[in-house]
Protein backbone atom coordinates (compact mmCIF):
# COMPACT_ATOMS: atom_id res chain seq x y z
CA UNK A 1 0.00 0.00 0.00
CA UNK A 2 1.22 3.53 -1.09
CA UNK A 3 1.16 6.38 1.18
CA UNK A 4 -0.10 9.56 0.44
CA UNK A 5 1.91 12.83 0.97
CA UNK A 6 1.45 14.56 3.72
CA UNK A 7 2.15 18.28 4.14
CA UNK A 8 2.13 19.58 7.60
CA UNK A 9 2.31 23.58 7.72
CA UNK A 10 3.31 24.77 11.14
CA UNK A 11 2.40 29.14 11.70
CA UNK A 12 3.35 30.95 14.74
CA UNK A 13 5.08 33.90 16.55
CA UNK A 14 8.56 33.66 16.17
CA UNK A 15 8.87 33.97 19.65
CA UNK A 16 6.77 31.68 20.63
CA UNK A 17 8.99 28.22 22.54
CA UNK A 18 5.67 26.29 21.56
CA UNK A 19 6.35 27.14 18.11
CA UNK A 20 9.36 26.28 18.00
CA UNK A 21 9.05 23.17 19.69
CA UNK A 22 6.22 22.47 16.81
CA UNK A 23 8.92 23.35 14.18
CA UNK A 24 11.46 20.39 15.47
CA UNK A 25 8.60 18.27 15.50
CA UNK A 26 7.47 18.72 12.12
CA UNK A 27 11.33 18.91 10.98
CA UNK A 28 11.96 15.42 12.82
CA UNK A 29 8.88 14.00 11.07
CA UNK A 30 9.36 15.01 7.59
CA UNK A 31 13.16 13.90 8.10
CA UNK A 32 11.98 10.59 8.81
CA UNK A 33 9.40 10.20 6.23
CA UNK A 34 9.70 10.73 2.40
CA UNK A 35 6.26 11.27 1.90
CA UNK A 36 5.81 13.81 4.43
CA UNK A 37 6.95 17.58 3.39
CA UNK A 38 6.71 20.83 6.39
CA UNK A 39 5.99 24.31 5.24
CA UNK A 40 7.28 26.82 8.37
CA UNK A 41 5.75 30.07 8.79
CA UNK A 42 6.91 32.63 11.35
CA UNK A 43 5.74 36.19 12.02
CA UNK A 44 5.82 38.81 14.37
CA UNK A 45 3.17 39.74 17.11
CA UNK A 46 1.23 41.91 14.82
CA UNK A 47 1.65 39.94 11.50
CA UNK A 48 0.68 36.95 13.61
CA UNK A 49 -2.62 38.89 14.43
CA UNK A 50 -3.48 39.93 11.15
CA UNK A 51 -2.33 36.27 9.79
CA UNK A 52 -5.27 34.59 11.74
CA UNK A 53 -7.20 37.09 10.80
CA UNK A 54 -6.64 35.92 7.32
CA UNK A 55 -6.77 32.09 7.99
CA UNK A 56 -10.20 32.11 9.53
CA UNK A 57 -11.72 34.31 6.56
CA UNK A 58 -10.44 31.81 4.27
CA UNK A 59 -10.45 28.60 6.06
CA UNK A 60 -13.84 29.01 8.01
CA UNK A 61 -14.77 26.54 11.00
CA UNK A 62 -12.57 25.74 13.76
CA UNK A 63 -9.66 28.33 12.49
CA UNK A 64 -12.32 30.78 13.59
CA UNK A 65 -11.62 29.94 17.32
CA UNK A 66 -7.88 29.37 17.30
CA UNK A 67 -5.84 32.29 19.27
CA UNK A 68 -2.82 31.27 20.51
CA UNK A 69 0.64 30.29 18.67
CA UNK A 70 1.36 27.79 16.86
CA UNK A 71 -1.47 27.03 14.00
CA UNK A 72 -0.33 23.51 12.80
CA UNK A 73 -2.72 22.06 10.07
CA UNK A 74 -2.33 19.33 7.26
CA UNK A 75 -2.97 19.26 3.74
CA UNK A 76 -3.44 23.33 3.84
CA UNK A 77 -6.77 22.78 5.39
CA UNK A 78 -7.26 19.93 8.09
CA UNK A 79 -7.00 21.60 11.13
CA UNK A 80 -4.74 19.73 13.96
CA UNK A 81 -4.47 22.99 16.82
CA UNK A 82 -2.18 24.03 19.08
CA UNK A 83 1.30 22.65 20.08
CA UNK A 84 0.30 20.10 22.66
CA UNK A 85 -2.44 18.62 20.25
CA UNK A 86 0.38 18.52 17.59
CA UNK A 87 2.27 16.50 19.70
CA UNK A 88 0.29 14.22 20.77
CA UNK A 89 -0.17 13.52 17.10
CA UNK A 90 3.44 13.38 16.14
CA UNK A 91 3.65 10.61 19.28
CA UNK A 92 0.66 8.49 18.35
CA UNK A 93 1.15 8.68 14.49
CA UNK A 94 4.94 9.28 14.26
CA UNK A 95 6.48 7.60 17.33
CA UNK A 96 7.87 11.10 17.57
CA UNK A 97 8.74 12.66 21.33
Amino acid sequence: MVESALKITVCGRIDCPNYQQSVVAANAIAAGNSNVCVEIMQFFETQWEEFLRKTASVKKGVFYDHKESPLVYLNDSEYVGTNEIFQRYALMNYNYL
